[in-house]
């Protein structure tokens, strides 16, 4: 049983009539979360704010497009790809299924001219557009798509949109190099941090965009594989002393906290834990039956701290996640 907040009812249509899409078949199999929602300016205010800051889309009238658009999506993934512009970070791509070709090319020829267009490039595959940040330069459809994902199903409705989430992923998202240090820390948030066993994947479904409820399909929260004092500990030692100056009987030094900057703003607290981790206690806006974690990070902080990558604030500006071993919540806060 989910005991959901306000926040659910908010888009809610008397009758949610069925909406198919074609938008899995374009996102990267190895997509560590993936949205697909029906369109609508609601929808697209909240779906755009998942994206990366620079592409501009947030700020947007979509009502201006020229064009119809059916659905819209959301993809986060490892970046295979060699960019001419170094330390990008993760692929981040927001689609736009329309209603024709002819809608695709309107609405494609209205985003490379709309406000912040140098902050973004558009492809277009049939019905179907691609929106990355400017320098994804390149883009090739991916071999392997969400579509054919084992495990994967979601249905969306005129009133609902739903949220993939492939825990293992998010190292290979955030951090390139898998067998990195950073990569290990992570990992131990991952793993330790929020108790998420090997394999886990989630499917989560809104009516608001401010709190996902659903199932794991995989794996799911084991409460026994908590332990904030070895994720402390871990997270303590991907610190670097950068510089170290002395100057009569005092010394300085300058930090590169690592991954353990993500405690700077996060909280963690499990019931099986004797201490919590992070900056102070938290608790769900919306929250499972009987939580084994519940935790709360700045997006921002969070992507920055395991990425080793520093960029513009994200629209979304918090995380809470509630999960016990078979279902989770998670919820946002947005910046706007």
């Amino acid at each position: 049983m989910l005991l959901m907040g306000p926040a659910q009812s908010g888009l809610a249509t008397a009758q949610e009539v069925p909406h198919p899409t074609t938008i899995p078949a374009m996102a990267p199999a190895d997509s560590d979360t993936f949205v697909v929602a029906p369109y609508s300016k609601e929808w697209w205010d909240k779906v755009a704010s998942m994206t990366s800051p620079e592409t501009g889309l947030v700020n947007l009238d979509p009502s201006k497009a020229g064009g119809k658009m059916l659905n819209i999506g959301y993809s986060r993934s490892q970046d295979h790809v060699t960019r001419d512009v170094k330390n990008t970070g993760a692929l981040r791509i927001f689609y736009v299924e329309a209603g024709s070709d002819a809608d695709a090319d309107a609405v494609a020829q209205w985003l490379r001219e709309a406000d912040g267009f140098e902050g973004r490039r558009v492809f277009v595959q049939g019905r179907v557009l691609l929106v990355l940040p400017s320098w994804g330069a390149q883009f090739e459809p991916p071999k392997e798509t969400m579509a054919s994902v084992p495990g994967y199903k979601a249905d969306i409705t005129s009133g609902t949109a739903a949220m993939w989430r492939n825990v293992d992923k998010d190292v290979s998202s955030l951090v390139s190099d898998p067998k990195s240090p950073r990569a290990e820390a992570l990992s131990t948030v991952m793993t330790k941090g929020y108790g998420f066993r090997p394999g886990t994947t989630w499917i989560g479904t809104s009516k608001s965009g401010d709190d996902w409820s659903g199932s794991f399909k995989a794996g799911g929260v084991d409460a026994a594989r908590i332990d904030f004092k070895a994720t402390q500990k871990v997270l303590s030692e991907s610190e670097k002393v950068l510089a170290k100056y002395e100057f009569k009987d005092t010394s300085y030094q300058f930090i590169d906290k690592g991954v353990g900057d993500v405690l700077a703003s996060a909280s963690f607290v499990a019931p099986s834990q004797t201490i919590h981790l992070g900056t102070d206690s938290v608790s769900a806006v919306s929250s499972v039956k009987d939580p084994a974690i519940t935790a709360r990070t700045d997006v921002s902080q969070f992507n920055a701290a395991a990425s080793g990558i520093d960029s513009t604030a994200e629209k979304i500006s918090t995380q809470t996640v509630s999960a016990n071993a078979n279902e989770m919540v998670i919820s946002y806060e947005f910046a706007h």
